[in-house]
């Protein structure tokens, strides 16, 4: 009952002031909208809006229904979107006293005092080329700021402030975590070198003609670092993954482009994976990085029929 009328006051003084057509409403259970024929709706207009219907609501301007028959000529002076052919009995017009007069057969309050108070929350792109306006009305407001203070709350908690030292909080943490990152990225740099040598040093006293590693840490600049500091032939086969050992992770497959081509259907179907060979690499998201073990001997059979074939 509130969130109607207060889109019936919302949608009279943006009329009257803005001559904004409402073109459709809708009273969701945790936010309202009202559209308007209009492409932007700014701040300006917004905060003057807010201002004036809850000004009205200060003033308790009454609320009304009036019925009238559909030959009275005062039918033909009340805002409607046309009537149906086949429409029976009286019609019921919602009055707000001084502002608006609407046929509705909605359920209203009695006194625009009842509506308490009206939010406007914002603005978003509606249907071709309109804006909708979104609210909050009486009860719901309330509800909005207690639910605000709640999370207010938590972060006071979280960041041992108030909100007037968030802004300075903020930065601190910004400086805070681009320094960690930085320390992170030198540290992984290092880390890459190490392990490519011992890779590569293992390859080559193996005399293996490829490579599979996993790191349960690490992103993409993980593998495609260690890919690049690996000092090993071309054709050497190398399927490196980072991630959840048992669960989802990135991996790259890289070497001859022709040997990533017959291999990358295999794989991917192996590790439920998704990605494209492109210049020699095959590289995307894998949902099953346990079955990386099943890859390492789909490659192992792949060399051996190779080596097969060429001998």
């Amino acid at each position: 009952m509130q969130q109607h009328s207060a889109q019936h006051l919302i949608s009279a003084i943006a009329e009257t002031v803005f001559n904004f057509d409402t073109t459709s409403w809708s009273l969701g259970e945790s936010v309202c909208k009202v559209e308007f024929n209009t492409p932007v709706i700014t701040n300006e207009q917004i905060n003057q809006l807010e201002e004036l219907c809850n000004q009205y609501i200060r003033e308790q301007r009454p609320m009304y229904p009036t019925y009238y028959e559909l030959n009275d000529p005062a039918v033909d002076k009340i805002k409607t979107r046309g009537l149906p052919e086949n429409i029976a009995g009286p019609l019921r017009v919602m009055t707000i006293e001084g502002i608006d007069v609407n046929l509705c057969c909605g359920t209203h309050v009695s006194n625009l005092a009842h509506l308490q108070v009206i939010k406007l929350l914002g603005t978003e792109k509606g249907k071709k080329g309109n804006t909708l306006l979104h609210f909050h009305a009486g009860k719901r407001v309330v509800n909005a700021l207690e639910k605000s203070l709640n999370i207010e709350r938590q972060i006071n908690t979280l960041m041992r402030g108030s909100p007037t030292d968030y802004p300075d909080l903020i930065k601190k943490l910004q400086n805070s975590y681009k320094s960690a990152s930085k320390n992170s990225s030198n540290l992984l740099k290092e880390l890459v070198g190490y392990e490519a040598k011992e890779l590569s040093s293992k390859l080559k006293e193996s005399n293996s003609k490829y490579i599979c590693h996993h790191r349960r840490e690490g992103e993409i600049e993980y593998l495609l670092s260690l890919v690049q500091k690996l000092t090993c032939p071309e054709h050497i086969i190398k399927f490196i993954t980072v991630g959840d050992d048992r669960g989802a992770g990135n991996f790259i497959l890289c070497g001859v482009e022709t040997d990533v081509k017959e291999l990358a259907p295999k794989v991917l179907e192996l590790i439920d994976g998704k990605g494209a060979v492109k210049g020699g690499r095959l590289m995307g998201k894998a949902s099953k990085l346990s079955q990386k073990h099943k890859v390492e001997h789909a490659i192992e059979k792949y060399l051996e029929s190779k080596d097969a074939t060429n001998s």
